[in-house]
């Protein structure tokens, strides 16, 4: 496993001072060390929701959920769930946690629509 970052390219852009201005709030609201990294963010976050846009996209994720343990009424809901979407849990791991709370996460695969 490379622990190398990935090469970075180059990019320019001019934007209208307020925008500019807002960009430099958002930047500093969100602890980023630079610009570059909030845009970097911004478009990574339209390019998830550009491929969201394709009814035939397959999306990937996680769910975790933290709920009391003794809850038999959680389980068995939960459990229910899982199988209404069997195609799309990929996997489950439950783990018991203290003061008597479990997580439960769940890798999900599927299509958009879905």
């Amino acid at each position: 496993m490379s622990t190398q970052p990935a090469p970075l390219a180059r990019l320019s852009i001019s934007l209208p001072s307020e925008l500019m201005a807002r960009l430099d709030v958002m930047v500093a609201e969100r602890g980023l060390p630079s610009r570059s990294q909030m845009i970097a963010e911004l478009i990574r976050h339209e390019l998830a929701e550009h491929s969201a846009e394709r009814p035939d996209a397959v999306l990937a994720g996680t769910i975790t959920l933290i709920y009391r343990a003794e809850s038999g009424r959680v389980r068995h809901a939960l459990a229910q769930t899982q199988l209404g979407y069997v195609k799309e849990v990929i996997s489950a791991q439950n783990v018991f946690l203290e003061d008597d709370q479990a997580m439960e996460v769940l890798l999900v695969q599927g299509p958009f629509e879905r």
